[in-house]
């Protein structure tokens, strides 16, 4: 154990009114403003080894802006790359993270900006670094439905679902200077950012963004978010709704609890760090299957009898970008980055896929460390990752959202165990 010290930094990375929103099918692009984008990052050094965690209010990381943030920052700080985590809000109210050539000028400029936006939270967060104390605390809050629901005639939509489970768990991390001032307070938990949906063309954090004001104005820290296993978690009731008065009453709700956990926890001076990270290929079902196939995403797509390649051309002209596959034929697999920091007693796992809320649950439940956090949408993202008996039911996040993912097919079945058992190998390598 070792002294530590820690460094907050933020920047605003609100993009100009009239960009396109992604995450949603939202029939024109934003007109107003409701609430800044942040990305805000804290770094967190023992003296040997220096770790920095940046969340930012985007619907993903892409490989391109990683690259260029973990290259940059890494010549003005010395941090190593891979010592910089990326976690995305997974945000449904903001830009695409990405703009190719042939976007209009306002995405392409902003895409352009972003990494040096990006660079400058993690410049001034290792900058800011003064003697620091670290302390976990857990708390429960039910803003979270799961929202895959079979109907009587067999076929999975996206609505609420009671009978099915979500986690009610709120991990929070509390990083104070030594005088008891606090920095930062990182909140883990697992629920899509989608209050707002396709009928609200406003920039927003939704609920997020509600519980950043709060717990900033109790606690004088900077509060950052860690999105989890929300793959099949909505907000409640289910299902967006487009309604401001619901956002400020469920990021209310959990602010109120990040709160309440945060003022009991116990911090500490003393923290030993340590990262590791894993190149994990994550199997394809096979491609022949969906080869030809139109897109059922959008009811137009099978009535106009648009095929699947020209519903992803219209999807990457939105701002979704292909993933690269790995092998041929029917035995295809992408490739995806999991990387886990150890603060002390407290494991961040990060893994860049939309995974279901029961692979979160397996991975915290069986962690050999005290503490353990899952970061999902992080470093990236490649789909969905339901569990194996999800895949008779359908639905969208199994039989469709591939497509706007730019794969060939769905990730296999067996991609879970895969995530969950990668991630206790590591997990058992970090422990002390």
């Amino acid at each position: 154990m070792s002294p530590i010290q820690a460094g907050v930094g933020r920047v605003i990375i609100t993009p100009p009114v009239g960009i396109y929103l992604i995450g949603m099918e939202r029939s024109e692009n934003s007109h107003g403003l409701h609430d800044d984008l942040y990305s805000t990052a804290v770094a967190v050094s023992d003296g040997k080894t220096e770790l920095v965690i940046l969340s930012a209010d985007i619907l993903f990381f892409v490989p391109e802006l990683i690259e260029k943030v973990r290259t940059a920052a890494s010549e003005q700080t010395g941090i190593p790359g891979r010592n910089i985590m990326f976690c995305a809000t997974h945000c449904h109210s903001g830009p695409a993270p990405v703009a190719d050539h042939d976007r209009p000028e306002l995405e392409q400029a902003y895409t352009a900006n972003l990494p040096y936006l990006l660079t400058g939270a993690v410049r001034m967060a290792h900058d800011n670094l003064v003697p620091a104390k670290i302390g976990f605390g857990n708390g429960r809050v039910r803003i979270g439905m799961n929202r895959r629901h079979t109907r009587a005639d067999g076929v999975t939509v996206i609505a609420a679902n009671p009978d099915r489970p979500i986690d009610d768990q709120v991990g929070v991390i509390r990083v104070d200077t030594l005088d008891g001032h606090s920095l930062a307070v990182l909140v883990n938990y697992a629920c899509h950012s989608v209050v707002l949906g396709n009928g609200s063309n406003v920039i927003s954090r939704d609920w997020p963004g509600v519980m950043y004001d709060l717990v900033e104005k109790v606690t004088g820290g900077k509060c950052l978010f860690l999105q989890g296993a929300a793959a099949d978690i909505n907000p409640w009731p289910g299902e967006p709704t487009d309604r401001m008065d619901l956002v400020e009453r469920l990021g209310t709700e959990i602010g109120a609890e990040v709160v309440k956990v945060w003022a009991g926890i116990e911090t500490q001076p003393e923290a030993s760090l340590a990262v590791q990270d894993r190149s994990v290929r994550v199997p394809l079902e096979p491609v022949s299957k969906y080869a030809g196939k139109a897109a059922k995403l959008v009811e137009w797509a099978t009535a106009n009898e648009i095929t699947l390649e020209q519903f992803q051309a219209w999807l990457y002209s939105m701002g979704s970008r292909p993933q690269k596959t790995v092998g041929e034929g029917d035995h295809q697999g992408v490739m995806a980055e999991m990387q886990v920091f150890r603060l002390g007693e407290i494991a961040v796992v990060a893994f860049p896929a939309e995974l279901f809320v029961k692979i979160g649950f397996a991975i915290k439940s069986l962690s050999p460390i005290k503490n353990t956090l899952v970061a999902a949408y992080s470093d990236g993202c490649v789909g969905y990752i339901p569990l194996p008996e999800d895949y008779p039911l359908g639905g969208y996040e199994v039989s469709e959202a591939f497509y706007g993912y730019g794969l060939p097919s769905p990730i296999a079945p067996e991609a879970a165990k895969l995530v969950e058992e990668t991630a206790l190998e590591i997990l058992n390598a970090l422990k002390e």
